[in-house]
């Protein structure tokens, strides 16, 4: 998050302040400003095209939080890109209904802990590093060893892979086997390479038509998670050998 540049709009300072110094001591940003309303926070941002993050809250004074968030994307072109998480007094279901309507990447709900927000930040991050990443689809076999399943190890055919996780296709699991969030071990086994292992967590997994694809039964999608340098530099070169690579291929 070293790049990041954050916008803290809120009337109490001491929630700015509590809300910048998280971004800035636990993930890092380059950047945080505050804003202690919403006609102090379209001003700053007319003059920051830099800003990609804006927390703010809804009770807030000067003009209306609704017409606050609507003018972020129709005025500022480097808004419409940007992640804007509601802060809110409201209990979660109102939020939520909040959120959806004014279309913000997410919402907090007061009082909240330095984790909770850390989370927010760090999925809506990922979810734009999962998105513009390059995926390709070389379909090379692999095992995967998954945590809820400690006695088996799963012959398997990989899918599709970028750098931030993949997809496998495999023969059924274990009856009730298998949940999001699980770990695992995915081990690539690519012609004339070493076996690359690599950590990963269940993010989705789906049924698929035995009768057409024997190791179609089950596709499971995994995100890559506590890879080392020299992991991250092999998976590197892994893909950057796959076919289309530099060609917008995926």
């Amino acid at each position: 998050m070293s790049d990041s540049v954050a916008l803290v709009v809120d009337n109490s300072l001491s929630m700015r302040r509590y809300i910048r110094a998280i971004l800035r001591d636990e993930l890092d940003f380059q950047e945080t400003h505050e804003a202690a309303s919403t006609d102090d926070a379209l001003r700053f941002l007319a003059a920051n095209p830099a800003v990609k993050w804006v927390f703010s809250a809804w009770e807030m004074s000067g003009a209306s939080s609704r017409d606050f968030l609507g003018n972020l994307r129709s005025r500022f072109a480097h808004c419409q890109d940007a992640h804007i998480v509601l802060i809110t007094a409201r209990e979660e279901v109102l939020a939520r209904e909040i959120a959806i309507r004014e279309q913000v990447s997410d919402f907090l709900c007061k009082p909240f802990s330095p984790d909770q927000l850390v989370q927010k930040v760090r999925r809506l991050a990922g979810l734009v590093e999962r998105r513009g990443a390059e995926r390709f689809h070389p379909s090379v076999p692999c095992e995967i060893d998954i945590g809820f399943d400690p006695f088996h190890v799963y012959a398997a055919e990989l899918v599709d892979i970028s750098i931030t996780g993949c997809r496998v296709k495999t023969s059924s699991l274990n009856p009730r086997s298998g949940q999001v969030n699980d770990l695992a071990t995915i081990t690539l086994q690519p012609p004339h390479r070493d076996p690359l292992p690599l950590n990963g967590r269940v993010k989705r997994m789906e049924a698929g038509d035995c009768s057409r694809d024997a190791f179609g039964c089950v596709q499971i999608a995994f995100e890559f998670i506590h890879a080392d340098a020299e992991q991250k530099a092999t998976l590197a070169r892994y893909l950057a050998s796959c076919p289309g690579h530099g060609s917008g291929a995926v």
